[in-house]
């Protein structure tokens, strides 16, 4: 280790050290002028697990309407004498034309069934559908569909955005609608769903394009509603670069009421094995892994 790695690790781990890489170069720059940020940086890099997310978020603009469906499912357990105590969402992302169905439970047949129906509903064959790691969507007979439609099924171990925040939005539209109800033990969620969408995908104008999801659907509108898309994008997370042969730990969700200084990183490290491009963004093939990964769900290490 160098003098000035030697400095910045006696700061860092004295009893009254612990601080942030701001503090911690302030208190190095007193003993040693030389040292930069850069050398604070390479110090935590090498010693401080990193336990969170990179800071900031990355959007992903599709390049037209039905290119990319995000699904998950939704659940009403606060709301009694329910027929239906699940619900499943499909949003596209370009467009933020969605539906929602009405389904039984979240077991595997009931969970095919709400995507056929989504898909119906939506009235189009997606190249992507992108979810969570929900263990319902990656049965064998969920992924012969998706290979026979070519379809690019896309399982992700951290959120899917778009869906999750419409979501919010369905679900306020209708307990809205709930709470005004004077009899309310009787009062079936899905009843509402029609109104609901109708309102959402002809009548609400979406922030991030400035038209209505019916209208961003339409061909002659597409050019428009990329630009803006394009426009309110986030692109203020920046990643290391990744090559073959990299190491990485790899993004796990927190369960509920895990403590907050528990790593949202994997323990273990894996090496890169395999890069691959499909549908504009990068694929992570993991030694020893089944599975691909995005960059959102690695770090470099």
């Amino acid at each position: 280790m160098s003098d000035k790695q030697n400095i910045i690790s006696k700061i860092y781990f004295d009893k009254s050290g612990f601080g942030s890489k701001k503090i911690t170069f302030e208190d190095a720059r007193k003993i040693d002028k030389s040292i930069k940020m850069t050398d604070v940086d390479e110090f935590f890099k090498k010693n401080i697990k990193q336990k969170k997310q990179l800071r900031g978020y990355n959007s992903f603009v599709a390049p037209e309407a039905n290119y990319e469906y995000q699904i998950d499912l939704m659940f009403f357990s606060d709301l009694g004498n329910q027929n239906f105590k699940v619900g499943m969402a499909c949003i596209d992302i370009f467009s933020k034309y969605a539906v929602v169905v009405a389904i039984k439970s979240k077991q595997e047949g009931d969970v095919a069934s709400g995507i056929l129906e989504c898909l119906n509903k939506m009235g189009n064959t997606p190249q992507i559908i992108y979810t969570d790691d929900e263990g319902a969507l990656k049965t064998e007979a969920m992924q012969k569909y998706f290979k026979e439609k070519n379809i690019n099924h896309i399982v992700t171990r951290t959120h899917a955005h778009f869906v999750e925040r419409f979501i919010r939005t369905v679900k306020n539209a209708l307990y809205k609608r709930i709470d005004n109800e004077k009899d309310k033990d009787n009062v079936q969620w899905n009843d509402y769903i029609f109104e609901v969408m109708l309102t959402y995908n002809n009548k609400l104008k979406h922030d991030s394009h400035g038209f209505t999801p019916a209208e961003a659907s339409k061909r002659e509108n597409s050019m428009d509603v990329k630009m803006n898309l394009e426009m309110k994008a986030k692109k203020n997370r920046k990643y290391p670069e990744l090559n073959v042969d990299d190491e990485v730990k790899i993004y796990k969700k927190k369960e509920r009421f895990e403590k907050e200084r528990k790593s949202v990183w994997s323990e273990n490290s894996y090496t890169i094995e395999q890069i691959k491009t499909s549908h504009d963004q990068k694929y992570y093939k993991l030694e020893g892994l089944g599975r691909e990964y995005m960059r959102h769900e690695l770090l470099k290490v």
